[in-house]
């Protein structure tokens, strides 16, 4: 029964944002063309600013919020600018 439930809603899903969210704005493509390079760039990236938070004597999430809002935009702006490399270009 969870399976059926399970494909309807990605079914709904489908339908919904084929409907309403057929457009692309510049920040979305710009999501959309560095997406692959963020996913393939992020785990040294993570790994980095974990460790250099570590010594920081905060609260777990207060922590986690912080490291997000480093980690977030660190990913994306270094994608990119990996992107312009023409050895990188092909491959992400």
């Amino acid at each position: 029964m969870d399976s059926l439930f399970a494909v309807g809603v990605i079914l709904v899903l489908f339908t919904v944002f084929r409907r309403f969210f057929r457009t692309q704005g510049p920040v979305l493509s710009f999501a959309s063309r560095n997406a692959f390079a963020v996913y393939v760039l992020h785990p040294p990236i993570l790994v980095g600013l974990g460790y250099a938070f570590s010594g920081l004597e905060l609260n777990t999430l207060v922590k986690f919020a912080l490291v997000l809002a480093v980690a977030v935009p660190t990913c994306w702006l270094l994608a990119a600018a990996v992107r312009t490399l023409p050895i990188a270009r092909r491959v992400l």
